[in-house]
């Protein structure tokens, strides 16, 4: 089921028309994603050229770890942490 991914873009780095962005897409008490895309800058858009990811296994320890406030999607850990896990968007 697709609506309890957890998704955040961990970078984007980028020069002229060029650029690699990481997400991390988590599928809780299953797999966390990990996804690699390669950029170029086509006619005054952004294309997506080439695409790489792994996955681990989810946790074991950390299931009831994670909650999600939906209305801000926002990811708050129980250790406190804080992750913004809004939607890709375009460069």
């Amino acid at each position: 089921m697709k609506s309890n991914r957890i998704s955040r873009i961990i970078s984007i780095d980028y020069e002229n028309d060029a650029a690699i962005a990481k997400a991390e897409i988590v599928v809780p008490n299953w797999k966390i994603f990990t996804d690699y895309f390669l950029l170029l800058k086509y006619e005054g858009s952004w294309k997506i050229v080439h695409k790489s990811y792994t996955s681990r296994e989810y946790p074991k320890s950390d299931k009831d770890n994670y909650s999600v406030m939906n209305e801000s999607n926002i990811l708050i850990t129980r250790f406190g942490n804080i992750m913004n896990t809004r939607p890709f968007r375009n460069l």
